[in-house]
Formats: C-alpha cells, sequence, structure tokens
C-alpha cells in the first residue's frame, strides 16, 4: 500500500514524519541541532502536520513559517536545498527591506513549499543557528537552547525583548511586553485558567513545555534502541 505522507517512525501514539526523521538524521543536515530538538519544535508548532495553517497570522507548514521568514530563508538557502533558480529569481527585496514576490504566481508556489516536510525541517534548522547567533548577540551571551526555541515562536529580537523583560520585570503582563505573539498564540501565554501570564511565567512556561516535548522526543534519535518504537505503514 502506499505510505501516507505523514506515516513515519511511531510509538506512544505519536507518529513522526519519515521525511523528518531523514533530515534531522543525516549528519549536518540539522546545522548541529539533536533530533529531540527538531521533535519538539514541530510538535510545538504544528503537531506534525505539514498543511497546519495559523489564521491569524498566515504561519504555514509542520515548522509553521511565516511569509516574511519563509521568502528570507529561501533567498539565502533555497539554491544551496535544490530549489528551481527560476523560483528563487523571483524573490528581491523591497522597499521597506523584506523580500517580496511581485508575481502572485509564483508566491505561492514559493509559500507552498512551506508544506514539503523535507525542506521545511532543513529551513527549520537554518533558522534556529541564525536566531541563536542573533539572539546571543542581543542578550550578550549565548543563548541556551530553550530560548533558541522560543526565539523560533517570537523571532530573535521578539525573543529577546521577552527574556530581558522576565528578567528585569517579571510580573508585567506578557501582553504588554509581545502583545502580537499573545494574540495569535492565545494557549502558549494563559494558564489553565485564562489568565494573561506574566514576562516570567512565560518565559519559564515554554521553556517547560519545551524540555518536557524533547524529553518526550529523545527514544526517537535512535529508535532503534527502543522497542517501544516501530514503523507504520498507512
Amino acid at each position: 500500500m502506499t505510505k501516507d505522507a505523514s506515516a513515519g517512525v511511531a510509538g506512544a501514539g505519536i507518529s513522526i514524519p519519515d521525511q523528518i526523521a531523514a533530515v534531522a538524521r543525516t549528519p549536518g543536515a540539522t546545522g548541529g541541532h539533536e533530533f529531540a530538538s527538531l521533535l519538539a519544535q514541530v510538535a510545538g508548532e504544528s503537531g506534525f502536520k505539514p498543511h497546519a495553517v495559523n489564521k491569524q497570522t498566515g504561519a504555514a507548514g509542520p515548522f509553521q513559517f511565516v511569509k516574511n521568514t519563509w521568502l528570507s530563508l529561501m533567498k539565502e538557502h533555497g539554491q544551496a536545498m535544490g530549489v528551481k533558480p527560476g523560483l528563487l529569481a523571483q524573490i528581491k527585496t523591497g522597499a521597506n527591506g523584506r523580500p517580496t514576490i511581485a508575481d502572485p504566481q509564483a508566491l505561492k508556489e514559493v509559500l507552498d513549499l512551506r508544506h514539503d516536510i523535507s525542506l521545511s525541517a532543513k529551513m527549520a534548522a537554518k533558522y534556529l543557528d541564525e536566531n541563536k547567533t542573533h539572539l546571543s548577540r542581543i542578550l550578550h551571551r549565548e543563548a541556551n537552547e530553550a530560548e533558541v526555541q522560543i526565539s523560533f515562536l517570537l523571532g530573535a529580537s521578539g525573543a529577546a525583548h521577552l527574556i530581558k523583560a522576565a528578567g528585569s520585570n517579571p510580573d508585567m503582563p506578557v501582553d504588554q511586553v509581545v502583545p502580537k505573539a499573545v494574540a495569535a498564540n492565545r494557549s502558549l501565554f494563559h494558564d489553565h485558567q485564562g489568565q494573561t501570564m506574566t514576562a516570567g511565567e512565560a518565559v519559564a512556561h515554554l521553556a517547560a513545555r519545551y524540555r518536557a516535548d524533547k524529553a518526550k522526543f529523545a527514544a526517537y534519535t535512535n529508535p532503534a534502541a527502543n522497542p517501544t518504537v516501530s514503523k507504520i505503514d498507512a
């Protein structure tokens, strides 16, 4: 039978797309990021759904890339990843300094590549590397792994703003620190009672959430060593 695009490594009620597993296990493909780290990111962003779309932000694909971030990554790394040169040539820098594509059909074709599981996984690794460098520069220290993962959600500048607020004014409501992010991801920044978290609570919550997901998926780094992990077919 034909293998479903979402089928892959499975265990403990979780199915991980084979495309992500293949990318994450290829030496050098993930820029040094652990397989479990990438799995944790996908779990937090989209639950491994390649066609996931955030209707509020327009973020799409398993790694939930927004338009401008994806176009920037494609312009910088697309050629090395085998994207058609003719398509990449359509990406220009607009007057506002942001990448843009004038032709609607070409824009749709480039943005639709966010749903390509293998390509988006490789781009996610590149994005995490870039964010770590940028975030560390803003913080004037090396960003830790959880902070880098927060930057995947908020961007390096947004993550630095939240992390700094958590250190200097931890009781400030998080919607006063990163209002757009809170509006677009209410479940991440509100507690079980629906109350808005503080900046300190938000950083602690996001870091704990990431660490829990990473621990949950650590066994998938080497499924052969874990008898509960098996391959599934559609």
